[in-house]
């Protein structure tokens, strides 16, 4: 089962206007709020304790005929029992952090809350609230392999290994699912590139790998 449709489209849309949303300076207002939500099981609706959530932290970059946004750090949190995650929101422009990701042994992505267009343009604390996550269980003979919705625990402009640590996790959890599960030889290599690719960034910027 793929993500729904309406998390896509949604993704798709709050994508968009990431692109081009300066927002409100930091100066100009106060940040008081986090982004926050709840992992819960799909089929019982009751929360999940153990979800490695990851969360990413993105900069715009415009050039000649292209542009886009670019993961450059990540966060990462377990959840309790009460399934709830939060992580601060650095700055008011739709992109510190973008969206956020759970993964748990044993499931795949089902499905998320993002806000509307309209509320997610304004980047109030309703923005950034209710971002519940939805996982539901594996079929170990016909298993699913969405596990986040647009891959950015793969934060591409992470340059030290702590910025990439959340992600890597997140990255070595899917990794092991996958080996369970008994993905194609083609996702397993892709994914053990990646967790190797990360690890051996830097410690600090400016220090030789």
């Amino acid at each position: 089962m793929k993500l729904a449709l309406k998390t896509c489209v949604a993704l798709a849309t709050l994508a968009t206007m990431a692109l081009s949303y300066a927002g409100p300076s930091d100066s100009a207002k106060k940040i008081d709020f986090e982004l926050t939500g709840t992992v819960y099981d799909a089929d019982t609706k009751e929360p999940l304790e153990g979800a490695f959530v990851v969360a990413p932290y993105k900069i715009f970059r415009g050039g000649i005929g292209a542009s886009g946004t670019f993961c450059v750090k990540t966060k990462g949190m377990y959840t309790g029992r009460d399934g709830k995650y939060h992580f601060p929101v650095e700055k008011l422009d739709g992109r510190n952090p973008y969206s956020a990701d759970a993964i748990k042994p044993g499931y795949y992505l089902d499905d998320s809350v993002l806000p509307d267009p309209k509320v997610w343009a304004k980047q109030t604390a309703a923005a950034y609230s209710g971002r519940d996550i939805f996982l539901k269980k594996q079929n170990p003979s016909k298993p699913h392999w969405t596990f986040s919705g647009e891959g950015d625990e793969v934060c591409t402009e992470a340059r030290t290994r702590e910025a990439a640590a959340a992600g890597v996790t997140f990255m070595k959890l899917k990794y092991e699912e996958q080996v369970r599960l008994g993905a194609p030889e083609t996702f397993l290599r892709l994914s053990a590139e990646r967790i190797k690719e990360y690890e051996n960034l830097p410690e600090e910027v400016g220090e030789d790998k």
